[in-house]
């Protein structure tokens, strides 16, 4: 499973995912904000494209509406790609 975005929620799911054994990549806009994830196995992804094409699930945790559209609209034909692979 992917997460992008790392405020209180995506980092209190990622990090239950990772202690349950489960492969998790992470991805946030700051980079410091996984570190410690990435620590206890969690994979970063370096770009956003690259977090979406990680995994068949993308969990994105962020603020508001907004912040989901501003995330996942340039991201449209990964998505659709991603989709139709699984």
């Amino acid at each position: 499973m992917t997460f992008r975005g790392l405020g209180l929620l995506g980092h209190a799911l990622a990090g239950t995912l990772l202690a349950a054994g489960h492969p998790t990549t992470v991805w946030n806009r700051s980079t410091g904000k996984g570190a410690d994830l990435i620590g206890r196995g969690a994979r970063w992804a370096g770009s956003a494209g690259e977090a979406v094409a990680a995994s068949a699930v993308v969990m994105v945790c962020v603020t508001d509406d907004n912040a989901v559209r501003e995330l996942v609209q340039p991201l449209s034909a990964e998505l659709r790609a991603a989709r139709s692979s699984t």
